[in-house]
């Protein structure tokens, strides 16, 4: 079966010169959102090209070389598995950044798992990152007569057999970075890619169960005195903000809070009524054929003379497209869709925003758009209820497997509303 055609013209000079700018700053910038959607668009884009490889060989290896860059950048928005690989085949570029900031990467994707599961989870690192022979230092390990390759698993053994294989304190860490031999002589600049590396696995040894290893930041009584807990470390807040402190009333349980999001993302049960008997009435006449179900979409927010947009019927007409794997593919698809947005972003002013959108069209921001547009403005509902909706799309994309749009839009506890992410500007 041939190859499909190239969906951008990925031997052009300058397509790839501007891919190389957009990764450089994203590095600079740390915009993991805009490394997932390149990530995302060349994982599409192999599949479709599968001979890329071996028709460009001297073009693949620099496209998979930015592809692996944008991977460590997207990780907080990678799943488990996406997370497991990208340790065990790509730890050594996880070093080629400066600016990089391995652990807080790796917290941010931790917060992603329920917190009974990060030990298992970080378990599972530790035991790759020893086992890893992906180079830390140029320099080798030289230690007495003997002589090692400068890998991580190599560093990681040295650096145990000094301070102890559990949780090390900080005068064992202080002998080994002033007075270990083997360390201190090699360069400056690698001892300090070597300190990040410890750091990093010191941190992974933390339980998340526990104050030290708790991923997030939170705020807790000790010894009488309110006092914050952030990164493993107790911070005594000033007098004024612990009487403010003082005066929060108690948060609700995770149960508690579970059950009132439930409820407020349910909304009214006429709502949730009517839209399940229009997905049964859509779904006989239909079966799921996101043609035809996209041709139905177009007819109801173009509606004819005299006629009123059905905000319900939208809902339950997105709701099928979700279903059926079909609603994030809607503008790579249909040419009105794209279109249409891409006129909002013309009006808008965001001509930039055109030119992505033909590169990423199954960008979250771009999905996000869309449908702030199709509820929101010809739909006429109110921000908070069309963000509502976009997180039940997002549920339904996510037990399909596609976690890709888990953050189109969020509960905003301290409003009480839902919200977008990236809510449009209104005209």
């Amino acid at each position: 079966m041939p190859a499909r055609p190239l969906t951008l013209p990925l031997d052009d000079p300058k397509v790839l010169e501007n891919f190389q700018a957009a990764i450089a700053l994203d590095e600079q910038f740390d915009e993991a959102k805009d490394a997932e959607e390149f990530v995302r668009f060349y994982e599409r884009f192999l599949k479709e090209n599968p001979t890329f490889g071996s028709l460009r060989p001297d073009l693949a290896p620099v496209y998979d070389n930015l592809y692996r860059r944008a991977l460590w950048l997207a990780l907080p928005y990678l799943n488990e598995r996406e997370g497991y690989v990208l340790f065990e085949k790509y730890l050594e570029l996880a070093f080629t950044n400066p600016n990089f900031e391995l652990w807080e990467k790796t917290r941010r994707w931790l917060l992603n798992f329920d917190v009974e599961e990060r030990d298992a989870i970080k378990q599972r690192l530790w035991a790759t990152i020893q086992k890893s022979g992906a180079p830390a230092t140029k320099s080798a390990l030289r230690e007495g007569e003997k002589t090692e390759a400068g890998t991580v698993g190599n560093w990681l053994r040295h650096y145990q057999t000094a301070v102890g294989a559990e949780e090390p304190d900080a005068l064992a860490r202080s002998q080994y970075f002033f007075a270990n031999k083997t360390f201190t002589g090699i360069p400056a600049e690698e001892r300090e890619r070597l300190k990040l590396l410890f750091d990093f696995v010191d941190r992974l040894k933390l339980s998340s169960l526990t104050a030290k290893g708790f991923e997030e930041d939170f705020v807790m009584t000790a010894a009488g005195k309110t006092v914050a807990v952030s990164e493993g470390e107790f911070l005594e807040p000033s007098e004024e903000t612990a009487k403010a402190l003082a005066t929060v009333q108690r948060p609700p349980s995770g149960e508690e809070l579970q059950n009132r999001l439930v409820s407020l993302l349910k909304g009214s049960d006429e709502e949730v009524l009517a839209v399940r008997k229009l997905e049964e009435e859509l779904d006989a006449k239909l079966k799921g054929d996101a043609r035809r179900l996209r041709d139905v979409l177009w007819s109801e927010i173009n509606p004819l003379p005299g006629k009123k947009t059905d905000s319900t019927r939208l809902i339950a007409l997105l709701k099928q497209l979700a279903r059926g794997s079909q609603l994030d593919d809607t503008l790579r698809e249909d040419k009105r869709f794209f279109e249409m947005l891409s006129k909002y972003y013309q009006t808008a002013g965001a001509t930039g925003k055109v030119d992505d959108l033909k590169v990423y069209p199954t960008a979250p921001a771009h999905l996000s758009a869309l449908l702030q547009l199709v509820l929101g403005r010809y739909g006429r509902m109110a921000p908070n209820d069309s963000a509502r909706i976009a997180v039940q799309l997002a549920n339904i994309m996510r037990a399909k497997g596609n976690e890709k749009y888990l953050r189109l839009a969020h509960f905003d506890e301290e409003r009480g509303v839902f919200a977008w992410e990236e809510p449009m500007k209104s005209k």
